[in-house]
């Protein structure tokens, strides 16, 4: 075989190549917009939809957090929600964020330069609003820093289209605890039992939304951060926990069929 059509038969199988992937490219995106695109429309109407329900019921959603270095910080209020996306016609993303919030700040000391850097990586990592202050000890070779921090934690709950693969991914920010949990969700699972589990996943009364991404001890710090919340709230209200419990229940389902009536009248 010459030269030439060593070349030519190169670029033959090159060209085939290339055509292989462009369809391949194009079934992944006719797949998107017939039937992950308008998903992700739904996802995006349910969550605005939710968030304003919450808003104008002006519901209490509490929740605690355990912070290294601090410990438990509870009582925290939901507030300040968000529902955005990265484009209107394509949407690839879609998010509801808000903020575990009160007014109080925490402040607490750190001695250890390499135990100073860590305590500063680990707010830092999961986006905690806080000062230090660094002070020399009278042991020159001792760092000691105190921090002040305040008490809000960022929560970002998203859903991701990954178009390549045709896959979707909940992302969840500091909503259980601080970090990320991520779950793959097929398309076809987005559906309305879906949205109504994520409704009451933000409302704080599913504890099992993530169960496969989550551990036995997560779980288990999750019902007692509940149950505690509830306790707190029974004591407030004047009634007993398991009254309280199905009170939150009644007033939880009374909102999700306001935003069922919102997007399906």
């Amino acid at each position: 075989m010459s030269l030439l059509d060593e070349l030519k038969q190169e670029a033959d199988h090159r060209r085939k190549e290339e055509e292989v992937l462009l369809r391949d490219s194009e079934r992944k995106e006719k797949f998107y917009r017939e039937h992950t695109l308008p998903r992700m429309i739904k996802v995006y109407n349910y969550l605005d939809e939710l968030v304003k329900a919450i808003v104008y019921l002006k519901r209490e959603i509490y929740a605690s957090y355990k912070v290294d270095g601090v410990g438990d910080i509870d009582d925290l209020l939901q507030v300040d929600y968000k529902v955005a996306t990265d484009s209107t016609h394509n949407m690839k993303r879609v998010a509801v964020s808000f903020r575990c919030f009160k007014n109080d700040t925490i402040e607490f000391d750190v001695k250890g330069e390499k135990a100073v850097e860590q305590q500063v990586s680990y707010l830092l990592s999961h986006k905690l609003d806080f000062e230090q202050k660094r002070k020399r000890t009278l042991n020159a070779s001792t760092t000691e820093s105190r921090f002040t921090m305040k008490c809000s934690i960022p929560v970002t709950i998203a859903l991701e289209v990954n178009i390549e693969k045709s896959e979707l991914y909940l992302k969840i920010y500091n909503f259980d605890g601080l970090g990320l949990n991520q779950r793959t969700i097929k398309t076809e699972d987005v559906d309305d039992k879906f949205l109504d589990n994520l409704g009451r996943y933000v409302l704080r009364q599913d504890e099992t939304f993530l169960r496969q991404e989550l551990s036995r001890d997560e779980l288990a710090r999750i019902r007692k951060n509940l149950v505690k919340e509830e306790k707190r709230r029974a004591k407030e209200l004047g009634v007993k926990p398991r009254e309280f419990h199905q009170l939150e229940e009644e007033k939880n389902e009374g909102l999700l069929q306001r935003v069922r009536g919102k997007l399906f009248k």
